[in-house]
């Protein structure tokens, strides 16, 4: 005779079927390869953060439209018409331009002349002798070669004669004996001065000329008080290898009127 409790357990296994279904807990999921190298697993995964992701990703939609909106109202800030824009310098720094405090620069005054200033002078130098002397340039009419000149009787010896220029005759004097002395022999180099003496035009026979000298009045010395021809020499100028003597045609020609 069996016992209940073999009878029981033989009835358990009869009823049976011969694969028993495992219990959930004990299925494990395989996963299936699909390609590539992914599964279904990953697609269910990959499928599940795209879910959790997408709540944000709405609400962060949804506030852009109010952050725009927010942007949008506060005009933009008006730039300094005074002030120049900065542009960008070395390395992208952008570099402001030199500030600093406007300063008016007075115009020059004007110079005021110099009363006490001589003015510039001008003479016609010429050579008599080892001698140089020179003749104020507004007197001067012009300068000529020596022209044929016709000698006048019972005329004084300091007339050379009396010379033709241009239709004017015209009286030549040597002023070598006008200043008391004996002329030297005369070569190539010889001049006519023609100068304008009482409204009338005399000659006066030198050496040479040398040049029309421009210099400061200021250089102009006065005469020694003694001396021979003092009294025909207003003025003297030192140059480096000479002494000009300034003449005076006046004090020349009285003597002799």
């Amino acid at each position: 005779m069996v016992e209940n409790n073999d009878l029981q357990g033989f009835f358990d296994s009869m009823l049976a079927p011969d694969d028993a279904a495992p219990s959930p807990h004990d299925q494990v999921a395989m996963p299936s390869p699909i390609g590539n190298g992914t599964t279904e697993a990953t697609i269910a995964d990959e499928a599940v953060a795209a879910a959790e992701r997408a709540p944000a990703a709405v609400i962060s939609a949804a506030a852009q439209p109010a952050a725009a909106t927010v942007a949008t109202a506060v005009p933009p800030r008006p730039s300094s018409p005074t002030r120049p824009a900065a542009s960008a310098g070395l390395g992208g720094q952008r570099s402001e331009p030199p500030r600093g405090i406007p300063v008016q620069v007075p115009a020059p005054m004007p110079e005021e002349p110099n009363p006490s200033a001589e003015p510039p002078r001008e003479w016609v130098v010429f050579n008599l002798g080892s001698q140089t002397y020179a003749l104020d340039v507004n007197l001067v009419r012009e300068i000529v070669r020596p022209p044929q000149m016709e000698p006048m009787p019972h005329a004084p010896d300091t007339l050379v004669g009396m010379a033709n220029l241009r239709g004017i005759v015209v009286p030549v004097f040597d002023i070598a004996k006008l200043l008391g002395w004996q002329p030297e022999a005369r070569d190539g180099l010889a001049r006519v001065i023609v100068i304008e003496h009482d409204d009338d035009l005399l000659g006066l026979m030198v050496d040479a000329v040398q040049e029309i000298l421009r210099f400061d009045g200021a250089k102009v010395e006065p005469p020694p008080s003694v001396g021979a021809i003092t009294q025909h020499v207003v003025a003297l100028l030192r140059r480096p290898n000479s002494l000009v003597q300034l003449l005076d045609p006046s004090t020349l020609f009285a003597q002799n009127a």
